[in-house]
This record gives C-alpha cells, structure tokens and sequence, in this order.
C-alpha cells in the first residue's frame, strides 16, 4: 500500500482529498464496537461511502482490553458474514478486514502471538487513550517495529494532551511511525480546536493516510463539507 500523502508531502500544492479511494479506518462492521449495530446500519454506511467517492472499504473494529476486547477470529468470523451479505445484495464494493488497536497490555498480548489484524500485511493501525497522557508510546512504536509491522497512529489531531506539540508527531514520524488524519477532524465535526491543529499538522505535511473514521449515519453529511 502506498501512502496517499507520498507525493504530496514532496510538492508545495494544498492537500486535495478528490482522488482519494480507499478508506483505511472505519467502523462498519455490525456488532463489534461503537459503529454500526446491525447489518442495515452497515449497508447504510457502506453507501453512504461509496457515495462520497471511495471503492475500497477497509473495517477497522476496536480492539481494546477494557471496552471492546474483540478476538481476530471471531472478527473474521463477522466480516466474512457481512460481505457475503452485501455481495447479495448487488453493492460493487472491494472490503477489507483489520483493526484499530488501544495500545495496552491486550495488544501486546496479540503482537506477541502473531495473530493481528494488519491493513494488507505491513502496517497496522493504533490508537493512544483519548484524554490522558501516553508515556509509553515510545515503547510500544519499537514493539511493533521490532515486529515487522509499521503502526499507523489513527487521528493524532483528537488527542487533546498533544495539542500544538508537534516535536512529540515528529519524534514518533523519526521513529518509524505514521499518521492518520480523520477527514471528520477538518469538517469540525469534533470541534474547532481539532479542526484547526489538524489542518496544521496537514500544512506541516505531517500525515501519510486518510481515513473516515465514519461510525454512524448521521456523520455522513459532515463529509460533505468542502474539504478539498
């Protein structure tokens, strides 16, 4: 997989989002975290995508030890249910299965015994806690390194903690890490604070991936903000 920003992070021209087609974070497989609750739900997500312009799909369900301690077999299990569903029901639309990893001692648990869910075979998408510093984030990028993985750090414009501290993104892009933007992020659908650092790190060419993050319904007008 080759990151969308790529090209643009060698060039001076504005980020545009028009051309891009593969979604590598969101919550649309039924039942397994806070996104979609049924296969109706996931139907309306996955239109709802397609209809903003993306033709590949990638699932990325929480798996975290305390809320969502979800097991690579039993998503498989669902996923594999979900496409046959909506390969029935005539939808063109290439889907894939990973996850957003809580960085934890659950993950670790699942690095060690090589049974993770990667976004194709090399990089895998994570997350730090929300609202409170993460000391160990360090630690636990040369973990996954030493794996043979590269982590993917979802939406580092939502956490509060790091806000207009942009040397900690650069130590981690140093270390081998990646950054994902939340298009949600620059629609203002988290507020305005969020809006404005993310287009900063964006200006700073500090993102390599996009994603829509998208869990329900109701976001899908968010998108439709200008955001090119």
């Amino acid at each position: 997989m080759i990151s969308f920003f790529s090209k643009l992070n060698q060039s001076n021209k504005p980020a545009s989002f028009q051309h891009v087609e593969v979604d590598i974070h969101a919550h649309w497989l039924p039942g397994v975290d806070d996104g979609a609750d049924s296969l109706e739900t996931s139907i309306a997500l996955i239109r709802g995508l397609l209809e903003l312009g993306f033709r590949k799909l990638i699932a990325t369900p929480h798996i975290m030890l305390e809320h969502y301690p979800n097991q690579p077999k039993k998503l498989r299990q669902v996923f594999q249910a979900t496409s046959d569903y909506i390969r029935s029901q005539g939808i063109n639309v290439e889907l894939e299965l990973a996850a957003e990893y809580m960085l934890d001692e659950g993950f670790l648990d699942q690095l060690d015994s090589r049974d993770v869910l990667s976004i194709g075979d090399r990089y895998l998408l994570v997350e730090f806690p929300m609202h409170k510093p993460f000391p160990l984030a360090g630690k636990f990028i040369e973990r996954i390194l030493e794996s043979g993985y590269t982590p993917v750090l979802a939406h580092p414009e939502r956490y509060s903690y790091y806000r207009r501290d942009i040397a900690t993104f650069k130590e981690l892009i140093n270390q081998g890490a990646l950054l994902q933007l939340n298009l949600l992020s620059l629609s203002g659908h988290y507020g305005k604070e969020v809006a404005n650092w993310g287009r900063h790190l964006l200006e700073d060419r500090l993102y390599h991936f996009v994603g829509s993050d998208l869990h329900r319904a109701s976001q899908l007008a968010d998108y439709r903000v200008d955001l090119s």
